[in-house]
């Protein structure tokens, strides 16, 4: 789950496999943020799909890259990563979160009528599981 929009994708965002990760804009990888890592769709060993973004220019990019493309940018020294999804894990300060319950979250929209009558309220109601980090960082999913 990405919190950065994708409506800033260059027009040469595709990458081959064998291509490390890089924002084609700022011409670095200095400022790339991996959002999630999925398993590459050719089940290959080596291969994942990743999605990153760049944090200064707010380009995002989305393509199959090998680990060590991957692990690279994890790895540079003061890399830092808010939330990373990877496959059906979700990532926060370095460690998998951990599920500690459930919730129903109610979302309501009051709807105002005419004058005169009574405002009415719709209401949605969602199934979430609630995963928490160490830290205390908390995320509310749905079911």
């Amino acid at each position: 789950m990405s919190t950065i929009s994708e409506s800033n994708a260059p027009n040469s965002s595709h990458h081959p496999p064998d291509e490390r990760l890089w924002c084609k804009v700022c011409h670095t990888d200095g400022h790339l943020m991996i959002e999630t890592i999925e398993p590459h769709t050719s089940r290959a060993p080596d291969l994942v799909e990743v999605a990153y973004s760049c944090a200064k220019c707010d380009f995002f990019y989305t393509h199959p890259a090998t680990i060590e493309h991957v692990s690279r940018v994890l790895d540079r020294p003061g890399a830092s990563f808010n939330l990373l999804q990877f496959g059906d894990d979700y990532i926060h300060c370095g460690e998998p979160m951990v599920t500690v319950g459930e919730e129903l979250w109610r979302i309501s929209n009051p709807v105002h009528t005419k004058s005169g009558q009574r405002d009415k309220s719709f209401d949605v109601y969602l199934q979430t599981k609630i995963l928490r980090c160490s830290c205390g960082f908390q995320l509310k999913l749905p079911r």
